[in-house]
């Protein structure tokens, strides 16, 4: 199980790495505005939006997590943990 979940970490590191080569970063990593802004019409959650600051906290705690800086770059050491270093 070990050697898989690490497996899945390389892939989305790799995969991350791509995409800020590629010039994606912090601010591409958002959700469609209408979940800022418009209520949930129905259902458990009716009424309710997403308030961007506590967006921006999950998002900080989300990097800090995969071992990414604050502008979601994939850390050095995290891509050394995963063996994966050498090849970026």
């Amino acid at each position: 199980m070990e050697e898989l979940k690490e497996t899945g970490a390389r892939i989305w590191n790799l995969t991350r790495v791509f995409n800020c080569r590629e010039d994606f970063r912090r601010e591409d990593d958002t959700l469609p505005a209408r979940l800022f802004f418009d209520p949930v019409p129905e259902g458990p959650s009716r009424g309710e939006i997403i308030v961007p600051q506590k967006f921006q906290q999950m998002l900080d705690e989300y990097y800090a997590i995969q071992g990414w800086d604050q502008e979601g770059v994939p850390k050095k050491d995290t891509l050394e943990r995963l063996g994966i270093s050498e090849l970026i």
